[in-house]
């Protein structure tokens, strides 16, 4: 993963070189959403790590990538906390729940999906970027999501909020009168 930094100032053609890199391989980063737009430490992504054992045997190539782990990491303190799924699972793009509203910045929990390809089923996983060992909570879904699920983690307030401005606008919710 590699930090850039731009002045939108600087004349054109200027060159950059990389601000920070940290040695990790994935995609998917995420952030602390709250930080959208701001300066941010942590970052969460889907690793890629070849050094953990993959059973190709009983769940041939996988698809869509062999994104093994999830990491949060610290652009400045370099920390990084690794999760691995298993020898039969990838995981998907995770998301940043807050601990609170005013939790410090990366301090809450990360979920996303787990894909046991050899089961053809999926688990919803909760860590806790404090602890980032072994799940909070697993919820084992019965039956297999598609590969590339995103998504975004709303606070139930901001939900409500954003229903009180459509009606208040006059445009209902759900397209019918606040319905």
């Amino acid at each position: 993963m590699t930090r850039w930094k731009f002045n939108p100032r600087d004349p054109s053609n200027t060159r950059y070189k990389p601000h920070t890199t940290v040695p990790t391989n994935g995609e998917f980063a995420r952030i602390d959403d709250r930080f959208v737009t701001k300066y941010y430490k942590h970052f969460f992504l889907c690793v890629v790590d070849p050094s953990k054992p993959y059973d190709f045997a009983k769940c041939g190539p996988p698809i869509g990538g062999l994104f093994n782990c999830l990491g949060h990491f610290n652009w400045e303190t370099g920390k990084q906390d690794i999760w691995f799924a298993g020898p039969t699972s990838t995981v998907q793009e995770p998301v940043f729940i807050p601990r609170s509203p005013d939790a410090q910045e990366g301090d809450g929990y990360l979920m996303g999906l787990v894909n046991r390809l050899d089961q053809m089923r999926n688990d919803l996983i909760i860590l806790d970027t404090k602890s980032f060992e072994s799940p909070v909570a697993i919820i084992r879904l019965p039956f297999r999501l598609k590969i590339g699920l995103h998504g975004n983690f709303v606070p139930h307030d901001e939900i409500e909020e954003w229903k009180k401005r459509r009606v208040h606008q006059g445009n209902g919710v759900n397209g019918v009168n606040g319905q």
